[in-house]
């Protein structure tokens, strides 16, 4: 890091030299970009890089600028740049007088089925799996759960997946908007321009565009363009960008698992039919999506969820937590197996689980609300007092005691034979099934509640009373992992050093409990925790790349606890800069003893 001051810095940057530009921007882009969110939330990236420039040509080529206070002045130019902009846009003027363009005219239609010619070139440039995530987001629409249940990724793995393929879209789109004479010319920085503005904070980047965008004016009015683009690129789904000859030729040129897949991951949600009525089929001509999205057969629902074990068990036993400092065993570990293979006690952990949605309970409708208890009464809106409601014969019958655990505990009890059972968790009601002994169960492990407090109350009822609630209570405790607090999520390792030395990380859960590791490409892998719920292993990636892992404890029936999530991104120095980084399938990892 630069440890000159600003003004050194200024000094420094009109006497030539550039590297202090960099420095500049690594201490204050941070804080630009948060102001700039306040002035201008939509285009706070143009805004931060206008700004940056507008002060660099003024240092560089006029005796203007800053000379010491250099953030005080960024945020008076990005005050005054954003004040501008608005300016701009009060001064458009709409009105009837104004010539209308005819959406018929040859010329229009012909610019617009270019740009979505451009728009769908980038689509079919970019991996089939981000293929497919923009395509089911933005131009079926589905719903995240069904999304991840046909990209077989966690729902919270959908948006930052979409946000990569994004930002892969819009590289491809403007390296097509490049004239050749410019990508090709080494002495302009055109080429640089597509990843300069899907990589906003790269400041070793920034230092060499912006000093020559401040000197070369062609340079300069090609980049005011492809900011424009992208913005409008930034602000439009897919389905908007590609317009309905866009997507009818999308669904003939990409392939069947883009487009076909659709119609079974919308079944039943009614996307079907906005499909076929108000959607695509209306707005194409001649059947082409019709036909594409209909070959494949008829549209199958979601498989359900499928149990590990088919057959019932009991709950396992609550672990109390453990009071002792965070991530230090309570024993010394004694290494297992030699440093850098699979540690035994984490091989065949994968054969013991079939890794599927587990079965939530559904939240019930019509359940009365509970009783009041002997003696008490409910006031009513005029003030009077309005007689409790009658009571069944007993109470829910609730065992289970106030406990602490890894997961939701579940919930048993046993009441009068006849009454019906009524749970709250969470604002939602549910209604167990009562046995013919009175015996009930609420299993809420599905719910993937957070870690933290959680209250539930239970009472009993039948078509004409309700009883009190019975309150209980339970904490549920979320996994601890050590390991990632120097990494950022940007340029934090080499593959050289990924594939070598890798990162030591240490977990605390439930005593011989198993910690279930994931990523957004689909690679999992699983850690087993020793009798005091510890393991320390070191994660070795095999490729470079951008990971999400997302790490959990999970039980024998395959339930999932709280999440625990981190980025980290794996970098080639060497190697060209590749927006859409390597093959999904290439992207694996492995923890192995440190």
């Amino acid at each position: 890091m630069d440890t000159r001051s600003d003004a050194e810095l200024l000094a420094a940057l009109r006497d030539g030299d550039r590297s202090a530009y960099a420095a500049l921007w690594e201490r204050h882009s941070g804080a630009a970009h948060r102001y700039a969110y306040r002035l201008s939330p939509d285009r706070v990236e143009d805004l931060v890089s206008e700004s940056f420039l507008a002060i660099y040509q003024q240092v560089t080529t006029t005796d203007a600028g800053p000379q010491f206070a250099f953030r005080s002045y960024l945020k008076a130019v990005m005050r005054n740049t954003a004040i501008r902009w608005s300016k701009d846009a009060d001064q458009l003027t709409f009105t009837d007088e104004i010539d209308a363009v005819d959406e018929r005219d040859a010329l229009s239609l012909a610019e617009t089925d270019s740009d979505a010619g451009d728009v769908l070139e980038a689509l079919q440039a970019l991996p089939e799996r981000w293929q497919r995530v923009l395509w089911l987001a933005e131009v079926v629409e589905a719903g995240r759960p069904e999304i991840a249940r046909e990209l077989k990724i966690r729902p919270n793995a959908v948006s930052a997946l979409q946000r990569r393929a994004r930002t892969g879209l819009k590289f491809q789109w403007l390296s097509r908007q490049i004239p050749g004479v410019l990508r090709d010319d080494t002495s302009h920085v055109a080429r640089l321009f597509p990843q300069y503005l899907t990589e906003p904070r790269n400041a070793t980047l920034i230092a060499e565009v912006d000093p020559h965008v401040a000197e070369c004016a062609e340079c300069r009015v090609l980049l005011g363009s492809l900011r424009g683009g992208a913005a409008r690129l930034q602000g439009a789904t897919l389905g908007v960008l590609l317009g309905s000859a866009g997507i009818g030729a999308a669904t003939v040129s990409l392939s069947s698992a883009t487009t076909a897949t659709a119609l079974a991951v919308v079944a039943g949600t009614g996307a079907v039919a906005w499909l076929i009525g108000g959607g695509i089929a209306a707005v194409t001509a001649g059947g082409l999506i019709i036909a594409p999205f209909f070959t494949v057969g008829p549209a199958l629902a979601a498989p359900e969820p499928t149990l590990v074990q088919t057959a019932p068990v009991a709950p396992e036993p609550v672990v109390p937590p453990v009071t002792r400092d965070p991530l230090e065993p309570s024993s010394p570990i004694v290494p297992v197996g030699a440093p850098g293979q699979v540690d035994p006690a984490d091989q065949g952990i994968a054969e013991r689980y079939t890794l599927e949605y587990q079965p939530r309970p559904d939240p019930a409708t019509g359940v009365p609300d509970p009783g009041v208890a002997p003696g008490q009464s409910t006031p009513d809106p005029t003030g009077t007092s309005t007689p409790a409601p009658g009571t069944p014969g007993s109470s829910p019958g609730v065992e289970s005691p106030a406990s602490s655990g890894y997961l939701a505990p579940v919930i048993t009890g046993k009441t009068t034979p006849g009454n019906k059972v009524a749970v709250q968790l969470e604002s939602s009601r549910y209604t167990p099934t009562v046995g013919a002994d009175g015996s009930w169960t609420f299993d809420p492990r599905g719910l993937e509640l957070p870690a933290g407090d959680h209250t539930y109350q239970a009472w009993t009822f039948t078509d004409s009373a309700s009883s009190p609630a019975t309150e209980g209570t339970f904490t549920i405790l979320p996994i601890e992992v050590l390991g990632f607090e120097n990494v950022t999520g940007f340029e934090d390792l080499t593959v050289t050093q990924a594939k070598t030395t890798g990162l030591i990380v240490e977990f605390r859960g439930p005593a011989n409990g198993t910690i279930y590791v994931s990523t957004m490409e689909g690679n999992n892998a699983f850690v087993a925790l020793d009798a005091n719920g510890y393991a320390k292993r070191r994660l070795l990636v095999d490729s470079y790349g951008w990971y999400w892992f997302t790490m959990r404890y999970i039980d024998k029936d395959g339930y999932w606890g709280p999440l625990w999530e981190h980025n980290l991104d794996v970098y080639d120095p060497v190697a060209p800069y590749d927006p859409m980084g390597p093959d999904p399938a290439d992207m694996t990892y492995r923890f192995v003893v440190p």
